[in-house]
């Protein structure tokens, strides 16, 4: 038998109890035997999520700079860079 120790509570004066873990934005039942055929809901879930997320707030991508040349050209080369 393990004895806690210590004794905590929140800030908002609520006891917590150990062995409780964070609460989920999102509950989603797991059904039994998805997993062996490759599905996972929850994951599946998760992905829907932010992919609707991601359609609300869309965003571009800033274009690519300048290639850089391989090599300086003659007599171009650049100094110490720290």
């Amino acid at each position: 038998m393990v004895v806690p120790k210590d004794v905590l509570y929140s800030p908002d004066r609520k006891w917590i109890i150990e062995n409780v873990g964070a609460e989920p934005d999102v509950e989603v039942a797991a059904v039994p035997g998805e997993s062996l055929q490759g599905r996972d809901k929850q994951l599946e879930t998760a992905v829907a999520m932010l992919n609707r997320a991601l359609d609300r707030h869309s965003t571009t991508v800033p274009a690519a700079p300048p290639a850089l040349p391989s090599y300086p050209a003659k007599g171009q080369v650049p100094g110490p860079g720290f």
